[in-house]
């Protein structure tokens, strides 16, 4: 990913997909899956469970799955993810030797 990429996606969340409608819309409607996470941010769903895991993007659990709020991805973006996200792209190629 370039930088300029990453600076345009953190430039403002209104592009954020839509939720997945399940039958309680309202029930869900502020609530984002890793993979649409993922997909805003233009990573792979490895770094947002390195941001989840080292406490950067609040998260929690629905079964398996994890979840974010799309108000804590919001703030996520606000705070200023670039430094975020470059240090769990740095978590994750450490791990991979």
């Amino acid at each position: 990913m370039r930088i300029g990429d990453l600076q345009e996606s953190c430039g403002t969340v209104d592009h954020l997909a839509e939720p997945r409608r399940t039958e309680s819309p309202a029930a869900d409607a502020d609530v984002v899956t890793v993979e649409e996470v993922a997909r805003f941010l233009r990573v792979t769903t490895k770094t947002v469970y390195a941001l989840i895991r080292r406490g950067q993007l609040p998260s929690f659990r629905v079964g398996r799955a994890m979840r974010c709020r799309r108000s804590d991805l919001h703030r996520f973006v606000e705070k200023g993810c670039e430094a975020s996200l470059d240090s769990a792209r740095a978590a994750e190629r450490s791990r991979m030797g």
